[in-house]
C-alpha cells in the first residue's frame, strides 16, 4: 500500500528529476542545456516556495525504500473576490506526474484526492483547476473535473 503525503524540503532533488522527467516526456524540453538550466531554475524556486508553502506538493512512496514514484503540485493564485468565489482564492493543479513503471496503480488519483481533501477542508478555495494531458484527462474527468473552453493564453 503505498504512503500519500505531504512533500518536505527533504524531497526538493525529487521532486525536481519528477519534474524534468515530466517535461521531457511532454516535449517541453528539448535539450541538455535547457534541461540543466530547468533543473537550476526548479531547484531553486523550491527551496523558496516549498517552505513557505507557496507551492504544496503530495508523493506517494511505494516500497520499503521510501521510493518516491508520483508526485502532485498545488499553488493558490489570489484574486478579486466573485459571484462564483467570494473568498477569492482558488489552487492550481500541476506536476501530476508517475514514474512509468507504476503508471495504472492509483497513485496519481490517491495523490490527487489528497490535493482536493486538502483544499477544500483547510482552505477557503472553491476552484481548482489544472491543464491536463490526453493521458491525464480520463483520470481529472472521473474525479469531477470539467474541460472548460473560457481560457486564451498570450505567451512570450
Amino acid at each position: 500500500m503505498p504512503l500519500i503525503r505531504r512533500a518536505t524540503s527533504a524531497d526538493i532533488a525529487t521532486l525536481t528529476a519528477l519534474r524534468l522527467a515530466l517535461l521531457r516526456e511532454t516535449g517541453k524540453v528539448v535539450d541538455e542545456q535547457q534541461e540543466r538550466l530547468l533543473h537550476e531554475l526548479t531547484d531553486s524556486y523550491l527551496r523558496r516556495a516549498l517552505p513557505r508553502e507557496e507551492f504544496l506538493a503530495w508523493v506517494a512512496e511505494v516500497d520499503e525504500q521510501r521510493t518516491i514514484a508520483a508526485t502532485g503540485g498545488l499553488v493558490f493564485l489570489h484574486r478579486p473576490p466573485s459571484p462564483e468565489n467570494e473568498a477569492g482564492l482558488e489552487g492550481y493543479v500541476l506536476n501530476m506526474y508517475t514514474l512509468p513503471a507504476w503508471r495504472g496503480q492509483g497513485l496519481a488519483r490517491a495523490i490527487l484526492r489528497q490535493i482536493v481533501a486538502y483544499t477544500r477542508q483547510q482552505t477557503p478555495a472553491r476552484r481548482l483547476w489544472l491543464r491536463a494531458t490526453a493521458a491525464g484527462r480520463p483520470l481529472y474527468a472521473s474525479e469531477g473535473f470539467v474541460p472548460i473552453t473560457r481560457e486564451m493564453e498570450l505567451l512570450w
